[in-house]
């Protein structure tokens, strides 16, 4: 997903620079004048709605994964805030859903990318780009699932190694 901004923010013109992850600065993309000609650092995050602790109430309150993918960036991104630096944590499902943030930057992003090449061409490439963000998720569900699979797989061949030497 961080690519994926990358690249369409790249196609915007849009002075910008990948954030090496340290314990002061959270990984993420800056832009050095956003809105407002702020520096704004964007932090994504995709998180899971089948984690044990979150599907109970995930089950009950929509939107309650994505707030806790909020909470969590947040409360991590103090010393960012300290700077003078707008943080926007950009949040997304695994299964899909986005928070207003994340449409709402992905848009602004589309719309400028999209007018650095006529006006015309603004719509189609913000639907192209959420179609790149959508694509980037479900491939990363496929590693993920692949991932389990193989964990399950060699779980089974253990269990099944020791009943044969029973």
């Amino acid at each position: 997903m961080c690519d994926v901004i990358f690249s369409a923010a790249q196609s915007a013109a849009l002075t910008l620079c990948v954030i090496p992850c340290s314990q002061s600065y959270p990984a993420g993309i800056l832009l050095p004048t956003w809105r407002g000609g702020h520096p704004t650092t964007l932090d994504v995050h995709v998180i899971s709605p089948l984690q044990e602790y979150m599907v109970s109430e995930s089950f009950f309150t929509r939107g309650h994964v994505l707030q806790a993918g909020v909470q969590r960036k947040l409360s991590s991104s103090l010393s960012v805030c300290s700077t003078g630096t707008d943080f926007v944590p950009l949040v997304a499902e695994t299964l899909g859903e986005l928070t207003e943030d994340t449409i709402s930057i992905f848009s602004a992003i589309g719309r400028a990318a999209g007018d650095r090449f006529g006006p015309a061409d603004s719509g189609s490439f913000t639907k192209q780009l959420f179609r790149r963000l959508a694509i980037a998720q479900w491939r990363g569900n496929a590693c993920l699932f692949y991932f389990l699979l193989c964990i399950v797989i060699h779980q089974l061949s253990l269990i099944l190694c020791k009943k044969k030497k029973d």
